[in-house]
């Protein structure tokens, strides 16, 4: 009970308590913070000072100054170092977190205009840097020109839409709105959740509901909130009274050493999708000696041939079946349903990439393991309805999954075949959830939409669905476009073949 400024409790019997925790926050360098640290900068190394802290770190600038250089107030420094993680580009404006944040993204977008380059980002208050897996086209006569703050407002508009920062602002959105559910008091869903759920939700309205209220959001309050202008077009014209100072060196200074493991991390690329996702792939390629590159991969399990599609699907050719999971027809018109407009593309998207699919293969059977409907029958599950009846020779084999909540009238009337736990055709047992007995029989199933990262240099990395094939066990990659995925850990022997958009690749 709280009485005026008093709060009164009382003593808990419980062994365990709950305690309140913050997981604090970073408040960035003011602009006025800022030009004062460059002062005392200056006063560390000519020891012209009384403070005890700059003499208790004076060892780490003059280390600082035997392996690069000390910029003085009048001097902005550029730090190029090239090791086994990539190029890297520090810069230190000493103008706070959120200044540099802005100021790396443009430095980005503007280096991307010369050439297709992909970045991983980094900063702190002190600087940022920009990691490159390829030679950054630095032109050391013109830098001057790249921290210009002539056109600053058009490439500002430009640069954060190439960044994550729009997506960061989501979450909060997406929690406040309550489009994600966080969970109840004293139960919270973990933020790694939260995260996946929010930025699934910023990839689909991204992908077919660009004009969403709550997307142009989040980017809204990361150009309003988060960028300073006034303070980044102040900083930059300070670069351009400066003496610019470029250090090529070998090894990670102090001065940059904060930086690099500063866990904040952006991305940003003026490549295109598909050269990222080919430059990145190859390595992979490379390592397990993978010749074929069409969009579709041919793998023996158990003496059978399988076809492996990059529309989330395998073709069993001695069956003439198609094979797919979590189709999860009705999921966007059961969001709407509750308040939430999700595009109803979504549904018609998937329908047409089972299309294609049945125009590629011409399969006799279609095999769903589970989750073919999210819920009841609505108007997504009418839209397959329509395309069921283009289909009238296909047999429909469901095994029924933890969502497939139809009645067995309404099953009937959509021709479905339904086998409640499993289905047996040798060498395979059809399955939804995980495997409850290993036997002769090889278990295939769905329900957990398998994911895997594909790791390149220079801290990049890009997330895809992927087939995985255990030694018991494989799991099938959700067929809908509107599911998150769940990165699984490798084991010896495990097999993943990553779903990118050109083709099937094994890493």
């Amino acid at each position: 009970m709280v009485k005026e400024m008093m709060v009164l409790v009382r003593k808990s019997k419980l062994k365990q308590a709950i305690s309140p925790s913050w997981m604090g926050g970073r408040m960035s360098l003011t602009a006025n913070l800022g030009s004062v640290l460059r002062k005392k900068y200056n006063e560390t190394l000519d020891k012209q000072h009384g403070d005890e802290e700059l003499d208790f770190i004076l060892p780490l600038f003059e280390r600082q100054a035997k392996v690069s250089h000390v910029p003085k107030s009048d001097e902005f420094l550029i730090e190029l170092i090239n090791t086994k993680d990539g190029y890297h580009f520090f810069a230190y404006p000493f103008e706070g977190r959120q200044v540099h944040e802005i100021m790396a993204a443009l430095i980005a977008y503007r280096l991307g205009r010369v050439q297709p380059i992909s970045f991983s980002i980094a900063m702190n208050d002190y600087g940022f840097e920009l990691l490159s897996e390829q030679p950054i086209p630095l032109d050391e006569n013109s830098i001057k020109d790249l921290f210009s703050p002539v056109n600053l407002t058009d490439d500002i508009v430009a640069s954060i839409n190439a960044t994550e920062m729009a997506r960061r602002k989501f979450r909060d959105i997406a929690c406040i709105s309550g489009l994600v559910f966080q969970g109840y008091p004293g139960k919270y869903v973990a933020n790694k959740h939260l995260q996946s759920s929010a930025s699934l939700f910023f990839n689909v309205f991204s992908d077919y509901d660009k004009h969403n209220l709550l997307l142009r959001q989040s980017y809204d309050e990361a150009f309003y909130q988060q960028i300073e202008e006034p303070r980044l077009a102040a900083a930059l014209h300070r670069v351009q009274a400066s003496k610019v100072i470029i250090i090529k060196t070998d090894s990670y200074t102090p001065l940059c050493f904060p930086i690099k493991v500063d866990s904040l991390r952006d991305n940003m690329s003026s490549e295109e999708l598909s050269q990222r996702i080919e430059r990145m792939t190859s390595e992979s390629e490379k390592r397990v000696q993978v010749k074929e590159k069409s969009k579709k991969m041919t793998i023996d399990c158990k003496g059978e041939q399988l076809i492996l599609s990059n529309e989330r699907a395998i073709y069993w050719p001695a069956r003439k079946m198609l094979i797919i999971s979590d189709l999860h027809i009705g999921k966007s018109a059961h969001f709407r349903k509750s308040g939430i407009q999700v595009p109803d593309a979504i549904n018609h998207t998937d329908l047409q990439r089972l299309t294609t699919l049945m125009s590629e293969f011409n399969p006799e059977n279609l095999l769903v393991t589970g989750d073919m409907f999210h819920n009841n029958i609505n108007s997504d599950a009418n839209a397959f309805m329509h395309w069921r009846n283009g289909y009238a020779n296909l047999k429909v084999i469901l095994i029924k999954g933890n969502h497939d909540n139809l009645k067995n009238e309404d099953y009937e009337a959509l021709g479905i075949e339904v086998h409640q736990k499993e289905l047996l055709l040798a060498p395979f047992r059809f399955i939804h959830d995980k495997p409850g007995e290993v036997d002769e029989y090889y278990n295939i199933t769905g329900h957990i939409h398998p994911g895997v990262v594909i790791y390149g240099r220079a801290k990049q990395q890009l997330k895809f669905p992927c087939f995985y094939f255990g030694k018991h066990c494989a799991i099938l990659p959700a067929f809908s476009v509107f599911t998150g995925l769940k990165i699984l850990d490798a084991e010896q022997g495990d097999c993943f073949y990553a779903i990118t958009p050109a083709k099937v690749v094994r890493v």
